[in-house]
């Protein structure tokens, strides 16, 4: 309870049996958006989505309201307004603190609104890493956290204990519910290095599956022998390192051409696989990071701006951006079509990739992300339910969902079965 207030912190919390955000608000979603009451604005990078919900979970099993996008935004409102009022509307600031926040402009814009507003920041430090000189501006007087070595519960524990003392908690260190269970284990190189090093085959936003979805698109086609690619060598071993701007993340493979999403400076580079080395960085939206390639086109989702860019192969310039309801993050590429997933109002988006119109919005489970597309089927993996829905490319409705362990989040299709990967199970699921 709070000092003085008499009445719990939150209204009511319920729990799923396990995994990351395992413990939600009753109040969540459009009654946390802008005006609502909150105690504490979580700030963090895409890339780090699934710790930044191990915090939310922990912190409101202790009781302490928090404000987290995408869940808090109110459909319809401005995504950049809804940020701005709820950093004002917060008693703190948790910020977790890593490589991918230490680039992001996102985060650094959260903090400069934090520091001129008035609102103390407690960062959670995740990895090891000197803060950029801007983010040391914002942070260099507050008192880190760290939460570099295992077991992570505790440092969770630690930041629940010190979020109820900075708010005036009675007995701050009294925990009133059994904290969630949290499957992530910090390694070595820091918590940050391991999500990256368990994740390094799928888009971290934060979640999405590119990279692997374009590793194992590149073994299928090569096992179909459509030419588009020469096998590998028994002996395989690093022969080149390309330098990319930026924090490269989204991975896609053309028929010429090898195109990588980069979330920090909003661009998108074409790397040569003959010459290996970049050819041209094509501008896009905010914050790019999934891609994928359809024809003769590359498709970029624009996670800050919700919207889907079009790049030209040949030109290699944008000639098209799409708007999509709810947010842009994972992107599959199938016949005809593109296909979006939507996290902030649960939805796939389809594009025409010939009008470059979105003729269907799909409803799916919970904070759909991963997505993966074949010739009669769009996979999608929903993080928060922890389901994966089979959408009917035809007739464009979910013919199945299927549930999984804790956290699905990658997804893709090849060798005639559906691969999931589980974040916190650090488990692949075949679906055949």
């Amino acid at each position: 309870m709070r000092a003085g207030s008499g009445e719990p912190g939150v209204n009511g919390v319920s729990s799923r049996d396990a995994g990351l955000g395992s413990v939600v608000p009753s109040g969540s979603g459009a009654e946390m958006g802008r005006g609502a009451h909150h105690d504490v604005f979580v700030c963090y990078a895409t890339e780090d989505k699934p710790i930044a919900d191990a915090v939310v979970g922990t912190l409101e099993a202790a009781e302490v309201r928090c404000w987290i996008a995408p869940r808090d935004v109110v459909p319809g409102d401005s995504y950049a307004e809804d940020i701005v009022a709820a950093i004002d509307g917060s008693r703190l600031v948790v910020f977790v603190f890593s490589a991918h926040s230490n680039e992001s402009r996102h985060t650094s814009r959260e903090l400069g609104h934090a520091v001129h507003a008035g609102i103390p920041i407690v960062p959670f430090r995740i990895e090891a890493v000197t803060p950029s000189p801007t983010l040391e501006f914002f942070i260099s007087g507050a008192h880190w956290l760290d939460a570099m070595t295992p077991p992570l519960k505790a440092h969770l524990r630690h930041l629940a204990v010190t979020t109820r003392m900075l708010l005036g908690f009675e007995d701050p260190e009294q925990l009133p519910h059994e904290l969630p269970v949290v499957s992530v284990v910090a390694g070595s190189a820091g918590l940050g290095g391991f999500v990256r090093a368990h994740l390094r085959w799928v888009v971290a936003a934060v979640g999405l599956v590119v990279i692997l979805a374009a590793v194992v698109s590149l073994l299928v086609t090569r096992s179909e022998g459509d030419g588009t690619g020469a096998s590998l060598p028994d002996d395989v071993s690093v022969t080149d390192t390309i330098d990319i701007e930026g924090s490269p993340s989204g991975m896609a493979v053309s028929a010429d051409a090898v195109w990588v999403t980069s979330s920090s400076d909003d661009t998108v580079s074409r790397i040569d696989p003959d010459e290996r080395i970049v050819t041209d960085t094509v501008g896009v939206g905010d914050a790019p990071s999934g891609v994928a390639v359809s024809g003769d086109a590359v498709w970029v989702t624009d996670g800050g701006e919700g919207t889907v860019s079009r790049i030209d192969v040949d030109e290699r310039t944008v000639t098209d951006t799409v708007d999509v309801d709810g947010g842009a993050d994972g992107i599959a590429s199938s016949g005809d079509a593109v296909w979006v997933t939507s996290p902030e109002n649960n939805t796939v988006s389809r594009i025409d990739v010939d009008s470059h119109n979105v003729t269907d919005t799909i409803e799916v489970g919970s904070e759909p992300r991963g997505v993966a597309a074949s010739d009669d089927s769009v996979w999608v993996t929903s993080l928060q339910n922890n389901t994966v829905s089979r959408i009917d490319v035809d007739s464009r409705t979910v013919t199945d969902t299927i549930n999984m362990r804790f956290a699905p989040l990658a997804v893709v299709v090849g060798h005639d079965a559906v691969w999931v990967t589980d974040v916190l199970d650090r488990t692949v699921s075949r679906i055949g």
